[in-house]
């Protein structure tokens, strides 16, 4: 793969998305997993 282009102005990449069929906005920031349950008493790989 080649990179043909940079797009660098967020106006042009938002029309170069949503043409695509893209999302333009960014995505929500998820929640953390929560730590590993270690009450059944697996050992680690």
């Amino acid at each position: 793969m080649k990179i043909s282009a940079f797009v660098t102005e967020p106006r042009s990449l938002a029309r170069l998305l949503s043409h695509a069929g893209l999302p333009t906005d960014i995505p929500p920031i998820a929640s953390a997993r929560a730590p590993p349950q270690s009450a059944w008493g697996f050992e680690p790989a």
